[in-house]
């Protein structure tokens, strides 16, 4: 073999790992990036009976949200399907021996959001129970590590909630379903996809 040649697998050789190393790089910042929730929780004020909009995700357009608040609701703590985390949120009663709904936030937000709240103040006008929860890493939820897991660790959260429904509240699993918001819609997908008993999904 040439020298030169000998030259030119090395060079191949090293540009093969920079490309390599660079590629791996990039990826662990980005992941680093998108995956980091751990200042994501806005809102902190709103709450199921006062609930605005003050970060603008309506703009322009201002509806009018006040008919959707819900003036009776229970703060409450249940816990993952994933032994040793303890989940929050806020349960909504709706009409006796009605359904409910779990209602999932989605990357980066909690149950303070205005969507999320919003979306549970329409079911309840309707007639459902909600029961609006922060994943793991969000808002009152116990803290792992600040990263999403984008579903697959969440979904279990989301299982919990469906347990403590059952548990808690008297709802039957077929009177029970998820609606989820964003990434919180993929959670909501995985859990539907390991629960047979969950009625729907939205």
């Amino acid at each position: 073999m040439t020298r030169m040649r000998k030259f030119g697998l090395w060079s191949l050789g090293i540009l093969l790992f920079l490309l390599g190393a660079g590629y791996i790089g990039a990826g662990l910042f980005m992941h680093g990036a998108l995956s980091d929730i751990s200042n994501g929780c806005r809102n902190r004020s709103n709450r199921p009976d006062l609930f605005t909009d003050n970060t603008n995700y309506f703009d322009p357009i201002e509806p009018d949200i006040t008919p959707y608040y819900m003036d009776t609701y229970e703060t409450v703590v249940f816990e993952s399907r994933e032994a040793g985390i303890n989940l929050s949120g806020w349960y909504i009663a709706g009409e006796e021996n009605g359904p409910a709904v779990i209602v999932v936030h989605g990357l980066g937000s909690c149950k303070y959001s205005v969507i999320t709240l919003l979306q549970a103040g329409m079911l309840n006008q309707a007639g459902f129970s909600a029961l609006v929860m922060d994943v793991r890493d969000a808002g009152d939820s116990d803290y792992e590590d600040g990263r999403s897991a984008i579903g697959n660790e969440e979904y279990l959260d989301v299982l919990g909630g469906f347990d403590w429904l059952q548990a808690e509240k008297g709802h039957s699993a077929e009177q029970i379903g998820i609606l989820g918001n964003s990434l919180g819609a993929a959670t909501a997908l995985i859990a539907f996809s390991q629960e047979p008993q969950l009625s729907a999904a939205f």
